[in-house]
């Protein structure tokens, strides 16, 4: 898989501005392999977009995240729920 555009992690738009869990699956229940401070760069392959979820790349780990927590994404630009669980630090998405 290719991830070809950089952006940036942004959870204060719909979240808490707070980290994003970077998930082995593209599900909620998927393993958090790895959590991605707001407002860090992150790579995302945009054609994998899909059910709300996108195939990302950060610190050398590939995964999924809730694409509306991430910038340039469509759902980025469309989503109008909060979303996910608060854990006191992160985004449970």
């Amino acid at each position: 898989m290719t991830y070809e555009t950089l952006t940036e992690v942004d959870t204060s738009k719909y979240g808490n501005g707070k980290g994003l869990n970077i998930r082995q699956t593209a599900s909620s229940k998927g393993k958090v392999l790895i959590v991605a401070p707001n407002k860090s760069p992150i790579y995302v392959n945009s054609a994998s977009e899909s059910g709300g979820w996108i195939a990302v790349k950060y610190d050398g780990w590939n995964g999924y995240a809730m694409s509306k927590f991430i910038k340039g994404t469509s759902a980025y630009g469309t989503s109008s729920s909060g979303g996910g669980n608060y854990d006191g630090t992160n985004i449970n998405c």
